[in-house]
């Protein structure tokens, strides 16, 4: 019989742990974290339960993983963890359930109303919220923030918090056109994190990242064997969020000859719901097709790429979607169906999917079906722009 004590390292919570970190076969990881949220004394330990959640969030599991965070705020057992530690982990792993959901306002307002302190865990929030902030486009605050953590001491030896800070502030440098800086930085994250035995590139994906601070310093090679050895990782994880970005940024160093790559990802990506990730790949992928004088499936990318852009409230992207689309110019006018034209009428009306279901008896994913048409075929971004396209034709 499993001990379910967390301060043991025979619990679930702890063998999930040890799953996520060794990098292979995330459905065990999976596994092992949900049956720690149902098992003994596991099940009403803070400590445990934010084991778990790390087990499920790496494994992409985010929708059970969301359904149980609040159990961290529970009061069933303080003697475990007082108020302020799990405040603290309950803020953390909100955040970045919230970020890997695609919603960057939710994860930034969590992660700085974490509870203040110079807790390992505080500051692993506030390296967090450093990593979100960049994905918003916010890098001027990102830097500010990064300061204001005062991760001096935590850079200057090895811990096991030091790859996390690295990280962050890896991001602000790419971010700020320092990508040789940024590239130190996740390597020796790397070797930090395999110092810890930590091989999850869901955890880890310090090589990703260096590859593309590497091909932002014009280092090709570096990029690509990096790329590749991040895509083997990934692989053997098997998660789709992680396979994609992987496949994602090998089809980003490759050039030209990524592109199919590129579409792949985008595919994967679309299936975990990662929508920061699709949208920096949907943005490549309608870059690399214009330049080749693709312009519909270039539009179609750079229209997919301002949605989920639009869902995560990035303004660096939804600006890149948006220029991209107006370089392309208006699309041909494309004739509606019959079923389209009530579909689009009934939307502009301000009718909602379910709304317009119900009045001409279709499923509600027939109706997202039938508006993605019209979108593509008007060349709108969405609802807000369809009176004006549908009154132009």
């Amino acid at each position: 019989m499993l001990r379910t004590d967390a301060h043991r390292s025979d619990c679930l919570a702890a063998l999930a742990i040890r799953q996520t970190i060794s990098g292979a076969n995330f459905p065990e990881a999976a596994r092992l974290a949900r049956a720690a949220l149902d098992a003994g004394s596991c099940r009403d330990d803070p400590v445990c339960v934010w084991r778990s959640m790390i087990g499920l969030v790496a494994a992409g599991d985010l929708v059970t993983a969301d359904a149980h965070v609040g159990r961290l705020l529970d009061d069933v057992n303080p003697g475990l963890a007082d108020e302020r530690r799990r405040r603290t982990m309950h803020a953390q792993v909100r955040g970045q359930i919230a970020r890997l959901s695609g919603d960057l306002a939710t994860a930034r307002a969590v992660l700085t109303d974490a509870p203040p302190g110079a807790s390992s865990l505080r500051l692993l929030s506030t390296a967090l919220l450093v990593e979100v902030l960049v994905d918003t486009g916010d890098v001027d605050e990102a830097e500010k923030t990064l300061l204001a953590g005062d991760f001096d001491h935590e850079l200057g030896q090895p811990s096991a918090m030091r790859p996390m800070f690295l990280t962050a502030r890896a991001a602000v440098h790419r971010a700020k056109g320092r990508p040789l800086a940024a590239y130190v930085d996740y390597v020796v994250c790397g070797h930090d994190f395999l110092a810890l035995g930590v091989k999850s590139p869901a955890i880890a994906p310090w090589r990703g990242k260096a590859a593309l601070a590497a091909h932002a310093a014009q280092r090709e090679e570096l990029a690509q064997q990096l790329a590749a050895e991040e895509l083997a990782a990934a692989r053997r994880w098997g998660e789709p969020r992680t396979v994609g970005t992987a496949l994602s940024t090998l089809g980003r160093v490759r050039g030209d000859d990524g592109t199919a790559l590129l579409a792949d990802a985008a595919d994967l990506l679309a299936v975990a719901g990662a929508q920061h990730e699709l949208a920096c790949t949907r943005l490549e992928l309608g870059r690399r097709l214009a330049a080749r004088g693709d312009t519909n499936a270039a539009r179609g990318e750079y229209a997919s790429a301002h949605t989920s852009a639009s869902r995560t409230g990035h303004a660096n992207q939804l600006q890149q979607a948006s220029e991209g689309l107006a370089q392309l110019g208006p699309a041909p006018a494309r004739p509606l169906t019959r079923q389209e034209d009530l579909v689009a009428g009934l939307a502009e009306a301000g009718l909602s999917n379910r709304a317009i279901a119900q009045r001409l008896f279709l499923t509600v994913h027939t109706v997202e079906a039938h508006l993605s048409n019209v979108y593509r075929k008007l060349g709108v971004n969405g609802r807000k722009d369809l009176s004006g396209a549908l009154r132009a034709r």
